[in-house]
């Protein structure tokens, strides 16, 4: 089974290197950077499917890949491990420190029978059917419903000055605000 790397950042030409050193040019491939469009056919293409962050705050692209029915390796620093992975079932997870646990994982999907992986695929699917748009919607209908039934409490005083402040400040200085606004 060959290994697929997409993306690209900082390291790019370091790997390149090692896999030219260690002879793997036939068996790992590195198309670079793929735009959204362009990941389906990767996704149609593989066996498993591997998320070795080490910061992620949910990985969307962990949903992407169980739902189109791949077994998954994610790291435990990823936020969906908790809700998407039953460790055994669909997938496996890893200390993204742990390079020889990565590679023995790695090694293990490579070796599991067909109809093992396709058992595991499955679970993917389910598991990630129940995070559909309508449950999505529900859980938003259901908050707003929550916030219009909650009794409205009265703003205190330093809250109306601090937020008055803020707004002003927006109002008078915006370039002081435009990197911020990314994480206020």
């Amino acid at each position: 089974m060959d290994l697929v790397l997409l993306g690209d950042g900082p390291l790019s030409a370091s790997i390149e290197r090692h896999r030219k050193v260690l002879g793997l040019d036939r068996c790992v491939h590195l198309p670079g950077f793929k735009q959204y469009d362009e990941l389906p056919l990767y996704y149609a293409l593989a066996g498993a499917f591997v998320h070795a962050s080490v910061s992620e705050p949910w990985g969307l692209v962990v949903n992407e890949a169980m739902a189109s029915g791949l077994p998954i390796i994610v790291s435990k620093k990823c936020g969906c491990v908790p809700d998407l992975l039953a460790e055994g079932r669909n997938g496996f997870s890893f200390a993204p420190e742990d390079v020889n646990r990565l590679a023995d994982l790695l090694l293990q999907m490579a070796a599991l029978p067909d109809v093992e992986r396709e058992h595991m695929a499955r679970a993917s699917r389910e598991i990630i059917a129940y995070w559909s748009v309508e449950r999505f919607a529900n859980g938003l209908r259901s908050a707003v419903r929550a916030a219009e039934c909650a009794p409205r409490r009265k703003i205190q005083p330093s809250a109306k000055l601090l937020l008055s402040s803020l707004i002003f400040a927006r109002r008078t200085k915006p370039t002081m605000f435009a990197r911020a606004s990314c994480w206020i």
